[in-house]
């Protein structure tokens, strides 16, 4: 298990609750109902194969967008809940004219990054769409994560 109590890195500032999904744990808010990913492992494609329906309640909400109970502001700057640094904000869509959600995560450090209500769902979407085998295939080299930050990290 992670240690330590992590702070959410949005508004509500509620230590964050760990959810347990098979061999995974998350760090979920159960205030704006995101959810922190942590750079080591898979945490990511691991709920994410593990399909809505076999999720606790806590992440269920976060899968589909409206169970968050707080209202995020534009144009500020979030915080690693791990380290401390500036979150930077990346933007995915599926396909042109598709929904458009974004990704906070710890450039700096590589620490992880972090999901907002309802992007659960929208990166299940994604995934479906541009990489299905990650589903179902467990990645055995380099993670899904560790690809996802050195692709951002490329496009500098």
């Amino acid at each position: 298990m992670k240690q330590g109590k992590l702070m959410c890195p949005k508004y509500c500032k509620v230590p964050l609750e760990q959810v347990k999904v098979k061999d995974t744990i998350v760090d979920h808010c159960p205030k704006c109902e995101g959810v922190w990913f942590d750079a080591e492992g898979d945490e990511l494609i691991r709920i994410l194969s593990a399909g809505h329906d076999n999720l606790p309640d806590q992440l269920k909400k976060s899968w589909q967008q409206g169970g968050g109970k707080l209202k995020l502001q534009n144009f500020v700057r979030y915080h690693c809940p791990r380290c401390g640094a500036e979150l930077s904000t990346y933007w995915y869509m599926k396909e042109e004219g598709g929904k458009v959600f974004q990704v906070d995560g710890c450039e700096k450090n590589g620490c992880g990054f972090w999901l907002d209500d309802g992007e659960l769902g929208l990166a299940h979407e994604l995934v479906s769409f541009v990489a299905p085998e990650l589903l179902v295939e467990k990645p055995t080299q380099e993670s899904i994560v560790q690809r996802i930050l050195r692709f951002l990290a490329a496009r500098k």
